[in-house]
């Protein structure tokens, strides 16, 4: 079975982490667990 990943995109920060044992485990980032939110859209 293939993993699942849960994304949160709040409003100031965001995080992603993956189930591991029945328990979420935070994908690691360089420096910290949560980086900004940011959206860019090009048109």
């Amino acid at each position: 079975m293939g993993r699942a990943v849960g994304i949160d995109l709040g409003t100031s920060f965001c995080v992603a982490a993956v189930i591991e044992n029945k328990l979420p485990v935070v994908v690691p980032n360089r420096d910290v667990a949560t980086i900004p939110s940011i959206l860019c859209i090009i048109d």
